[in-house]
């Protein structure tokens, strides 16, 4: 086994179970969901590496999820990156691997509580199958459905806007707004 590899074994032994559903959610767009299903995080980082996302001179994935994932302890640990330099790096758009609209949701999937998961579900029984609904166990499983249905995407956000409502969270909102005003921004600024 490669240090690589060991070393990627090393952090994910250091990741709590709960982290799975979120690498998998933030790595959706680079990872098909058919080769995430049922994996634990291990694997997510060895599919990302035979994918070549990831390589022992090529760690800004690994070391942007772990920011995302708030495990900062891991990042300065195997890393040697500060929180301030992830903060730094990610201004530059070029820089960042997970989209900004990925990241966004990733946002928005940690400011619901499991208590208002239940109400929101609730408030979309009419678009959603109920088998469909009872298998979403956080506001991530929801966004996937939505996403299967192109009832949101990374220009349409009309969904998260009506969900924000039930939410009743300013900061959820509030985000959302932020990530329209960062895309009409860079669309005017790439117009001559």
């Amino acid at each position: 086994m490669t240090d690589f590899i060991t070393l990627l074994h090393e952090i994910c032994s250091q990741l709590e179970s709960s982290n799975i559903s979120e690498l998998t959610f933030l790595c959706k767009d680079l990872i098909p969901q058919k080769f995430c299903n049922g994996k634990q995080d291990t694997d997510l980082f060895i599919i990302l590496y035979e994918r070549c996302y990831i390589d022992e001179n090529n760690t800004s994935l690994i070391e942007e999820l772990l920011f995302y994932l708030k495990r900062y302890d891991l990042l300065q640990k195997h890393f040697n990156v500060s929180t301030n330099t992830m903060v730094e790096r990610l201004k530059n758009p070029a820089m960042a691997k997970i989209s900004p609209y990925r990241h966004l949701l990733y946002e928005l999937g940690n400011l619901v509580s499991n208590s208002k998961l239940v109400e929101v579900k609730r408030n979309f029984t009419d678009i959603l199958p109920k088998v469909t609904l009872e298998k979403v166990t956080n506001l991530w499983d929801l966004f996937i459905e939505f996403e299967k249905k192109d009832m949101i995407r990374k220009d349409n956000l009309d969904y998260l806007k009506q969900m924000s409502e039930y939410v009743e969270d300013e900061n959820f909102k509030e985000l959302i707004l932020s990530y329209e005003k960062s895309k009409a921004v860079k669309k005017t600024s790439l117009q001559p």
